[in-house]
């Protein structure tokens, strides 16, 4: 077969393919497009699908949003452009207003308040100082201001504790007053001869055992306050056999005795009445809390050991002369000791109340400033905490001032029982303030000595702030604070009190804690109430506004 094809038919076909050339390119040209090139032939054209439109229009969308998002935050950054310059660290003028407008005579007038309320019954007592508190904060300027009621268990003296000896005269008996009561103590008589422990540590009771072959089984323990808390040295003497435990405060200045709670701070007492006085936390023995006078008359006679007190068991100014006993001398023939106590446990309404001044620039870190009122008396915390959110409040509303970081003002309720209040807040913020607290101050305590306490990482900041301070004396508190604790280079803090209110922060939520003394009274009788509320108010100031936190953790090494 021959594949040869004729010059004929090649001019047939030649025609043919120009003819179909030439209605393709009419086609196309109709269509907008011309093919010129070769005789490739076209691709057919696939249709414009949505899914490619809703691509290209979502793409112009979030354009969109992040040119008119930039441009928000553009003119909100210059709005406030002025103020965030200016946060650079603490400002000097707001430093000056702050020591300058600390008064004592807003102190008085708020004290003379107060002290009126006192005279009320407890429960309409304690709700009326609480409503007192948060309105004077609005009145201040304060941002928000809000009172949370609770409903606790607490465990109370329904009569005063006596302390009885058994070979003196009835005039030498003396009762001790209901404010001195130790919270949660077991109701109870027991008898038996005084033995002073010192601290009551586990140290303590060792010495007495090994170097004076004393044992403490079924003796009356008298006690001193520091080193431990109060509940530690209960359970210390609980477990040497002691009957019962006379704790006392080792300063004549002071008539009061701290009476911390006893339950650990992560106890569900607080707040549970089926374990009343059967839980293996609270006292099982009487405690009672006595006044520096008082405990003279415990202590003063007692039989000498078998060789002398180490210098650690006597007091600074040698006003008792310490002897550990078991009883007295016959010069002295008080006999045995009785003491006798008796409580119960109710339910009762506290109120905290907060204040907050908004930060600026992080206003979800809380630099925390508080006290916990008692419901019994005036303290000069309380007065120093209206105070500084009198002062705070009033540069606030008086300029353009901010702090950095918010500043939030506590009044605990409860605290004639401890940090009750504290806790119970504590507990339903842990979330929050585990993460977003930078410190809580406590202003807390009347001595004779500036021995501020907190944890280590707060100790360069109260160092700094105690050289900007003079007090009444005409010195600076850092020569003062280093004066009282003997400190021949830089002064040194002591570790909060582990049931106190900053020992609620720092076990509970793991937040840096400071406590100040809310004032001094000195042995020329100065007062330092005005020095110490300086003191407090500059140091939050230098947590609020400081741009770093200024927390050195190589201090708590």
């Amino acid at each position: 077969m021959s594949l040869s094809t004729s010059s004929s038919d090649m001019t047939t076909l030649s025609y043919k393919w120009l003819e179909g050339r030439e209605a393709f390119l009419t086609i196309e040209a109709a269509r907008g497009e011309v093919w010129a090139k070769g005789l490739v032939m076209p691709l057919p054209r696939k249709p414009f699908c949505s899914r490619h439109k809703f691509l290209i229009l979502s793409i112009l969308a979030a354009l969109v949003a992040l040119i008119s998002g930039f441009l928000i935050g553009y003119f909100c950054y210059l709005g406030n452009l002025g103020h965030w310059k200016a946060y650079t660290g603490v400002q000097t003028w707001v430093k000056q207003r702050l020591l300058e407008d600390v008064r004592g005579k807003h102190l008085e007038a708020a004290e003379n308040e107060l002290i009126n309320i006192r005279q009320e019954t407890a429960p309409e007592r304690n709700y009326k100082t609480a409503q007192l508190t948060a309105a004077r904060w609005r009145q201040y300027g304060l941002d928000y201001v809000e009172v949370n009621e609770y409903r606790v268990l607490i465990n109370e003296p329904v009569q005063p504790a006596l302390i009885k000896f058994a070979n003196s005269n009835p005039n030498s008996d003396f009762n001790v007053s209901t404010s001195n009561a130790i919270s949660y103590s077991a109701s109870g008589k027991v008898t038996g001869e005084v033995i002073y422990v010192n601290y009551a540590r586990e140290s303590d009771f060792h010495f007495l055992l090994v170097d004076l072959i004393i044992k403490t089984e079924g003796a009356v323990c008298i006690a001193r306050e520091g080193k431990i808390s109060n509940r530690m040295r209960i359970r210390v003497a609980e477990s040497r056999g002691c009957v019962g435990l006379i704790v006392f405060r080792e300063s004549e200045t002071d008539s009061s005795v701290v009476t911390d709670s006893y339950p650990p701070i992560t106890s569900n007492l607080y707040h549970n009445g089926v374990l009343e006085q059967t839980s293996n936390e609270l006292p099982s023995i009487p405690v009672v809390a006595v006044e520096f006078n008082q405990a003279k008359v415990v202590i003063q006679g007692l039989m000498d050991g078998r060789k002398a007190l180490p210098v650690s068991w006597l007091d600074r100014s040698h006003s008792i002369d310490y002897s550990p006993g078991p009883g007295y001398k016959p010069l002295h023939n008080k006999g045995p000791v009785t003491i006798e106590t008796k409580y119960e446990f109710v339910d009762k309404d506290l109120y905290n109340v907060f204040g907050y001044i908004y930060g600026i620039v992080e206003p979800d870190r809380y630099v925390i400033v508080g006290n916990h009122r008692n419901s019994g008396d005036v303290s000069t915390g309380e007065l120093n905490l209206l105070e500084l959110s009198r002062v705070f409040g009033g540069i606030r509303t008086n300029s353009k001032w901010r702090p950095r970081r918010t500043l939030m003002f506590a009044s605990w309720g409860g605290g004639k029982n401890g940090p009750i209040g504290a806790q119970k807040w504590a507990q339903e913020s842990a979330g929050i303030l585990a993460t977003r607290g930078v410190v809580y101050v406590n202003i807390d305590g009347v001595t004779s000595l500036l021995t501020p306490s907190g944890t280590g990482d707060t100790e360069q900041v109260l160092q700094e702030v105690s050289k900007d301070i003079i007090s009444v004396d005409g010195e600076y508190l850092y020569d003062k604070w280093r004066r009282d604790t003997e400190s021949k280079t830089k002064p040194k803090i002591k570790w909060p009190n582990c049931d106190s209110v900053p020992g609620v922060f720092t076990q509970l939520l793991g937040i840096p804690t400071i406590n100040i003394p809310s004032s001094l009274i000195t042995n020329n009788n100065s007062n330092y109430k005005h020095e110490m509320a300086q003191f407090v108010g500059l140091v939050c100031l230098t947590f609020a506004d400081d741009v770093i936190v200024p927390l050195n953790v190589s201090d708590l090494s």
